[in-house]
């Protein structure tokens, strides 16, 4: 219940204060507020302050009126050891305190240190009776009434109905505090974090004890930031003496260097022996969030506007606020004939650029997976490059997917096992068993197809080579070449894939076959023709040279028959 407020028009709630000075004068926050206020003229009143220490009742009434010294002016206060009840008679154990404006006191059987003044401004009287004089103890209540005569007549009474011989018209006297002590010590103040981020609601917490030998509630605690108010709570709760209290206030971290207070009692309402120890004060550091990127060195990550590249630790740090940030991870990062591939976020987002929640501290990894560069180099059986390149070229990858390359034969793979299962050139799988190498870094991997050179010999029935024939192969993938015999009767074919080829030799009209050859090396087909221009040039050769000595024998065997006898040639010619 807030100090100074009866809690009905007949009771008086007596709080622990610090000890009054008796000495007739009412000084400024001396006393809690007025614990009753009795209307005395229409702009003032009567004010009766009531508080305890831990062994003495005080009580103090302050009158505004200007007559002075007169004897017949009289504060009277009734104290009663019991409190007020319907059947309440008058006892022996009921007290009374008679004070007169002229400084005459009437006290019954009572030792009490008491004090007054008067003066143009008004009449004070102020009491102190010790506990135990009027017995008080924890949980006892206590009668009290007050009646103030101005000139000899009653002007005021409290409470209103309040007769001096009869108590159970009296008001009470009791005490939230149970007429005992009341020392606040702030036990700790605490965050519950211990590293403080711009944004983020930090609980701020008071732990207080009452080492008092009263109960306390509705004990006021300040927090304080950086010397300025940030707030002031009540605590409801009730705290028994030797008993812990708990107060949390929640405050949103602002950037930088800060000092969070707190203070029990900030407005001083409750007296405390020791005051010293209601306060506490500790230094904290707000910051802004840390996110914590791993991935490979050199890669450049970007979180919000912020771009930075990981370091040779294989993390970067960016300094974020709480909420929502996009992070992204570039897709590649080359590094000669090697490179690194994202391949997923450690949450298992497989998006380079993602959406971060940040409520703290967050440390998230990029996965990359290693590649090399593998370039292939087709070679013919003798190691020649080829020309064109294959069609078509189908691996199995370390990781155990199929890949299929046409036209473009550099390829990213990562460590392991590849196994080349075909190798198409002219519609020609040109390798018979499925090539298996070892990826351990960048690599040029040559591989020898099989793709041979067929040489056609053709000679002639003389075995003379013949010039000019025209040779065609039709290869195992079903289209046809051509070429014509050199001077030395050779047609080379280069570039003649694995598999079964047939042909022919055509050469002056007459064509040979050439069947069944199967290409499984490097290969020289003899064709032997009946018929070529050598063959032609020997054979009018040897009929010329027949026919010559056909006539030269005929002309000889011709000349024999017509020889003239030696005695005729002399007759002359005949007649």
């Amino acid at each position: 219940m807030p100090f100074g407020v009866v809690r009905a028009s007949d009771e008086i709630d007596v709080q622990w204060y610090r000890t009054p000075t008796i000495d007739g004068r009412i000084g400024q926050n001396e006393y809690p507020p007025p614990a009753v206020s009795i209307p005395w003229n229409g702009a003032e009143s009567c004010k009766v302050y009531v508080c305890q220490n831990a062994s003495f009742l005080f009580i103090a009434v302050e009158v505004p009126d200007e007559t002075n010294n007169n004897q017949n002016d009289r504060i009277k206060i009734w104290l009663g050891k019991e409190p007020p009840s319907p059947e309440r008679s008058f006892r022996t154990d009921d007290y009374y305190i008679i004070a007169t404006r002229s400084g005459q006191w009437s006290l019954d059987r009572l030792e009490v240190s008491n004090a007054s003044t008067t003066d143009s401004s008004g009449w004070r009287v102020e009491v102190a009776v010790s506990f135990s004089e009027l017995g008080i103890a924890k949980g006892r209540k206590k009668a009290i009434a007050i009646i103030i005569e101005d000139d000899g007549s009653v002007r005021v009474r409290w409470p209103e109905n309040a007769q001096e011989s009869s108590p159970k018209t009296w008001g009470t006297l009791y005490s939230t505090y149970s007429w005992g002590t009341i020392e606040l010590v702030l036990q700790s103040l605490k965050t519950d974090a211990t590293t403080l981020i711009v944004g983020r609601n930090i609980t701020i917490s008071v732990e207080y004890s009452n080492e008092g030998t009263a109960p306390v509630e509705n004990v006021t605690v300040g927090f304080y930031v950086d010397n300025s108010t940030y707030i002031i709570l009540n605590d409801t709760e009730r705290i028994e003496p030797h008993r812990l209290g708990y107060v949390s206030v929640n405050w949103t971290a602002i950037f930088g260097n800060h000092t969070i207070s707190a203070k029990l009692d900030p407005f001083n309402r409750i007296f405390e022996r020791n005051e010293d120890n209601n306060e506490k004060a500790i230094s904290v550091q707000a910051r802004m969030a840390k996110l914590k990127v791993r991935s490979i060195q050199g890669v450049n990550i970007t979180a919000g506007e912020q771009t930075k590249k990981v370091n040779a630790s294989g993390e970067v740090d960016f300094d974020v606020s709480l909420g929502r940030i996009n992070l992204a991870t570039q897709n590649a990062l080359y590094q000669g004939d090697t490179r690194y591939v994202f391949q997923r976020w450690s949450n298992w987002k497989n998006d380079s650029t993602i959406e971060l929640i940040i409520s703290k501290d967050f440390e998230i990894e990029a996965f990359y997976k290693k590649e090399h560069r593998l370039r292939f180099i087709f070679q013919d059986s003798d190691g020649s490059p080829i020309s064109p390149q294959p069609s078509k070229v189908m691996l199995s990858a370390p990781n155990g997917s199929i890949i299929t390359l046409n036209g473009t034969y550099d390829v990213w793979l990562q460590e392991g096992t590849v196994i080349v299962s075909n190798i198409i050139w002219s519609s020609i799988n040109v390798i018979s068993e499925n090539l298996i190498y070892r990826v351990q870094g960048p690599a040029n991997l040559s591989i020898r197809c099989r793709i041979y050179d067929v040489e056609v010999r053709v000679r002639d029935s003389f075995d003379f080579p013949v010039q000019g024939a025209n040779v065609t192969l039709v290869l195992p993938n079903q289209t046809s070449v051509w070429r014509t015999t050199d001077s030395e009767g050779k047609a080379i074919f280069i570039g003649i894939p694995v598999g079964r080829i047939d042909g022919s030799v055509s050469n002056l009209g007459t064509t040979t076959p050439i069947s069944g050859i199967e290409i499984t090396s490097n290969y020289t087909i003899p064709v032997f023709i009946p018929l070529s221009m050598n063959t032609i040039l020997i054979l009018v050769a040897m009929l010329v040279g027949i026919v010559a000595t056909l006539l030269v024998i005929w002309m000889k065997r011709g000349a024999k028959k017509q020889k003239v006898p030696e005695p005729l040639r002399s007759l002359g010619p005949p007649i």
